[in-house]
């Protein structure tokens, strides 16, 4: 009778603890799918953060901007070789023509320029040269609007969704795009874009 009834509570102690272990099984894989959730979300909410500051960087350090609903393009100074003094963003009006800009104290042949700013308005393709404190227009028969100061361009590059990606030129920043819409308020760039989740970002013009 008493190895009955030690059988017996035996028995009851291990549906107990399988109970028990069956339930707490079933709490930790709730609690890891959570989890699991919440760090793929706090991942693309850093991803968002970084690809958001990297479009901010790319366009305070750009010129003639333009955007449809889905697409940012933009010229990028060569902000590197101005920091390195390679060119002085200063041109001689007086010995410049409609063939080179004359720019002082630069060095050109260290710099990699496809085009010279001036305005919006005023941007000519130039040419890869050797030659130092000029830098010489591609077509030269033409007449050229000139102005003191200057920024080069380094290349033409942009922003798009294709296929879901987000991309830069043909680097893929963000993956699984939903939306992705440009507009433009208040002299801000207003990018509406979404993944599982949405946000708004305001960048100045």
């Amino acid at each position: 009778m008493k190895k009955a009834y030690i059988l017996l509570e035996l028995i009851i102690s291990i549906s107990i603890l399988a109970i028990i272990g069956i339930y707490s099984l079933r709490l930790i894989g709730n609690l890891y799918q959570s989890n699991s959730q919440n760090l793929s979300l706090l991942k693309n909410k850093l991803d968002f953060q970084n690809t958001y500051l990297f479009i901010e960087n790319r366009l305070k350090n750009s010129v003639n901007i333009a955007f449809s609903k889905e697409s940012l393009s933009f010229y990028e100074v060569d902000i590197n070789g101005f920091k390195s003094n390679y060119y002085s963003g200063f041109a001689l009006l007086e010995k410049s023509s409609k063939e080179y800009v004359f720019t002082p104290n630069s060095l050109i042949s260290k710099t990699d320029l496809f085009f010279i700013w001036f305005d919006d308005t005023h941007m000519y393709e130039v040419v890869q040269q050797n030659e130092n404190d000029k830098i010489y227009f591609k077509n030269q028969n033409i007449e050229k609007t000139i102005f003191e100061q200057y920024k080069l361009i380094k290349q033409k590059s942009r922003f798009y969704v294709k296929n879901k990606n987000l991309y830069f030129n043909e680097n893929i920043l963000l993956e699984n795009i939903e939306i992705f819409n440009i507009s433009f308020s208040n002299s801000h760039i207003k990018i509406n874009i979404c993944e599982n989740f949405c946000e708004e970002w305001l960048i100045k013009r």
